[in-house]
């Protein structure tokens, strides 16, 4: 029996091929209807969108910056975080290049229109990568400078959230 709902979908039991009032539906009716799922559109909010959009452009350029910073020498890096002349060169330049990664893979999917979805899998990799930012920073006793990691892991989450569920491209 096909049963609608105001959110557009249907249910259905396929040993009685009736719409909701019980009346029989012809075989062609009842055959789309039970094999064509219903889709669901969402709307989105436009402040939401602009939003989103915000927080791309602000995570991309922070990142960015990020790795600039990494790729720049290491005795001036060091200079303004002294973790960097601690690592060996080649994991600073490693981090470097996943910042720059995550700058692009944050804007350009969405941006271009290219497998937008993307987006969302940079915005995760950059949490995952913040997470891994602050356990190395609390492990090493500096706890005091894991605010600016919060913040973009904060932010990437929710360009993740939004994008995902939200206000898709």
């Amino acid at each position: 029996m096909l049963q609608y709902y105001s959110d557009k979908t249907i249910l259905y039991d396929s040993t009685f091929p009736q719409d909701s009032i019980g009346e029989k539906l012809p075989p062609a009716l009842y055959v789309c209807a039970t094999s064509i799922p219903m889709v669901q559109t969402t709307t989105t909010s436009r402040p939401l969108h602009i939003s989103l959009w915000i927080a791309q452009v602000l995570l991309a350029l922070l990142m960015l910056s990020g790795a600039v910073l990494k790729w720049l020498p290491i005795s001036q890096s060091s200079a303004m975080m002294p973790w960097m002349g601690q690592l060996p060169e080649w994991q600073v330049r490693v981090l470097g290049l996943l910042d720059l990664l995550g700058a692009a893979g944050v804007i350009l999917p969405s941006l271009l229109r290219i497998r937008p979805q993307l987006t969302v899998a940079a915005a995760i990799g950059i949490v995952l990568l913040m997470l891994s930012a602050i356990v190395f920073h609390i492990s090493r006793g500096e706890a005091s400078v894991i605010g600016f990691n919060v913040f973009l892991l904060l932010i990437a989450a929710f360009i993740a959230w939004g994008r995902q569920y939200k206000a898709a491209i």
